[in-house]
């Protein structure tokens, strides 16, 4: 990297919105729902971080808080100011402003810890940028169902897990890919479901999941790993019976009687 020229103190000034210009190749993309959040924040603490920008009013940093900052109506935002910069040194600060902070991890146990607390002490935690995935953190991954040799579910047939159908993938993958890409309520679609993964980690952050699935004996696992981690009971979209007493009736297997709704 090329030094940059010399700076003098950092100054925060108050420059119109509308004179500030993005990123015409800004790789960081920014959700509806963070937008709703960066906002919430602004509205509730103030201006915490200045944009930064170059001497021509380019943005470097704050995309999303200009476009929340937009969202609330704001006619001025607070700018540091960063001159002496090539325009090769831009464009590594942009990136590297958004990729360096990615490499930081968080501390699962402490997390939980700090989030439980703030909870009862009435803090929306939503609004922080956390859903309930953090919460989940404590309850241990259903362990995914063994595949058995004969399939229960035949093709054709569409299951109902409460309001999902059934990945092989571990569910806090899923998890953190929803949480970051959708809202509560929203739909989430798995065109490779496997073991349902993707529809346990909709399950938890109170999402719809969608999924298909080629091979029944997979789409039986996953739905043995919904049952087990709701206690609630699977039944096909067509008809009443459930998973398991259709179980009972194509493989022999014992009924379970299904379970009361809390």
């Amino acid at each position: 990297m090329n030094t940059p020229k010399k700076v003098g103190e950092l100054k925060v000034q108050y420059r119109p919105i509308g004179k500030l210009i993005p990123y015409a190749r800004n790789a960081r993309k920014h959700t509806g729902s963070q937008i709703d959040r960066l906002a919430g924040l602004i509205t509730r603490f103030g201006w915490t971080n200045p944009v930064l920008v170059d001497g021509k009013n380019g943005i470097l940093a704050g995309h999303g808080r200009v476009l929340a900052a937009k969202k609330l109506g704001h006619r001025t935002v607070p700018i540091i100011e960063l001159t002496g910069l090539t325009a090769t040194q831009k464009r590594e600060y942009i990136l590297a402003d958004n990729r360096i902070a990615e490499e930081a991890g968080w501390d699962r146990d402490l997390l939980v810890l700090e989030l439980g607390e703030l909870k009862t002490l009435g803090a929306d935690v939503v609004a922080l940028g956390f859903g309930t995935a953090e919460f989940s953190l404590e309850a241990e991954e259903p362990v995914p169902a063994a595949i058995e040799s004969k399939a229960v579910t035949r093709t054709g047939e569409m299951w109902l897990l409460g309001s999902h159908h059934p990945n092989q993938k571990p569910v806090e993958l899923a998890r953190r890919a929803i949480a970051n890409s959708s809202a509560e309520g929203e739909l989430v679609l798995d065109m490779f479901a496997g073991s349902a993964s993707t529809l346990l980690a909709a399950e938890q952050l109170k999402r719809v999941g969608y999924g298909i699935e080629l091979d029944p004996l997979y789409v039986d696992a996953g739905v043995r790993r919904w049952q087990a981690l709701t206690g609630k009971q699977a039944h096909l979209a067509h008809g009443k019976k459930t998973f398991d007493q259709l179980a009972a009736e194509r493989n022999g297997t014992k009924a379970k009687a299904p379970a009361r709704s809390a």
